[in-house]
């Protein structure tokens, strides 16, 4: 669905797990991700995933021009993602508690994320969270 919505190349999304400080990939076009578990980042974000970032801080990470970042750059290319830009939020529910990261990469047509962008992922994002 968000694949439409915002029209991207690739959608990852995984279920936070807060006993165990991690997210669990449940959905990707990437075979070898989904399943696979990712600690939440840390304050200095070394060796922290895009997601795992956003979960620690529990902010929207938007970079439109991944190679201005070298450590984003490197997490996707070694994921086999040319990626060009990514948006990746929190999903809470309405308690506020973290229950899923989105990550949105590579918006169609080389254009860049912006507000409005950011806008329909978070209805989405509630969407989801109240299913």
């Amino acid at each position: 669905v968000a694949y439409d919505i915002i029209e991207v190349e690739l959608v990852n999304l995984f279920i936070a797990d807060e006993s165990s400080q991690s997210l669990i990939c449940t959905v990707s076009k990437i075979e070898e991700i989904e399943g696979q578990r990712y600690p939440f980042g840390s304050a200095d974000r070394k060796g922290s995933s895009v997601a795992g970032i956003v979960a620690y801080t529990g902010t929207t990470f938007c970079l439109n021009d991944v190679s201005s970042d070298a450590e984003v750059l490197e997490e996707f290319m070694e994921m086999g993602v040319a990626a060009k830009n990514v948006l990746c939020m929190p999903i809470r529910d309405h308690r506020k508690k973290l229950v899923a990261i989105i990550e949105l990469v590579n918006k169609n047509k080389n254009r860049p994320f912006n507000s409005h962008d950011e806008d329909v992922l978070a209805a989405f994002g509630d969407e989801v969270s109240s299913a």
